[in-house]
């Protein structure tokens, strides 16, 4: 997988932790919390978090009914805790302003 971020460019911007999940808490760097986006592989502790924490994940589920194995997508966002979001305004608009060129600018490697 890291070399599929760092062909994309984004090595930088994205930070893989490999732990079961009930060992997480004592694997994650402090300077990552709190998560805003995360992709785990593994319902069970999606739906054991769930069960400990009610209505603190909001779940979009995607079936791929064409699969026979590993047959969906699962979205989660956080709905506690949440950080300020950089590039959007309340409602989901984007925030098109001279922060955002200024990061895209820096990805591309334009000055």
């Amino acid at each position: 997988m890291t070399e599929v971020l760092k062909e994309l460019a984004l090595e930088d911007s994205v930070t893989v932790v490999n732990a079961h999940f009930k060992e997480l808490d004592d694997r994650l760097p402090a300077d990552l919390r709190p998560i805003d986006f995360a992709w785990v592989d593994a319902w069970e502790c999606i739906a054991e978090c769930q069960r400990k924490h009610p209505g603190e994940l909001e779940v979009l589920n995607l079936l791929e009914s064409h699969k026979l194995m590993q047959n969906s997508i699962t979205i989660l966002s956080r709905t506690s805790s949440r950080t300020k979001r950089r590039y959007a305004k309340l409602g989901g608009e984007i925030d098109s302003g001279t922060e955002l060129h200024a990061a895209a600018r820096r990805q591309a490697g334009i000055r």
